[in-house]
């Protein structure tokens, strides 16, 4: 199991953890307080609170996440391997 990591930008102390398995080069994306993060072993897709670090919600991408998640133009982007994510206009 690894850790997203919240540091605080003064002296480099840990503001918060959150616990993901994730592996390689994944990136969380940041936009709105909220920090989102994909666990492709889990296959899901989490979205974090950026000032206290707990779970606001998770999805399941039915499969595993392939890319980095991007925010752009309001909307949540991700690769995964499966067609049928959950609909994420509602969040």
């Amino acid at each position: 199991m690894g850790y997203l990591h919240c540091l605080n930008p003064e002296d480099g102390s840990i503001n918060w953890e959150f616990p993901v398995i994730t592996e390689g080069d994944f990136c969380p994306a940041v936009g709105d307080k909220r920090v989102y993060v994909a666990d492709p072993f889990n296959y899901k897709l989490y979205c974090i609170d950026a000032l206290e670090g707990d779970e606001e919600w998770n999805i399941s991408t039915g499969g595993p996440v392939l890319s980095d998640v991007t925010i752009a133009h309001g909307n949540i982007y991700f690769n995964a391997l499966q067609q049928d994510v959950t609909d994420l206009k509602n969040y």
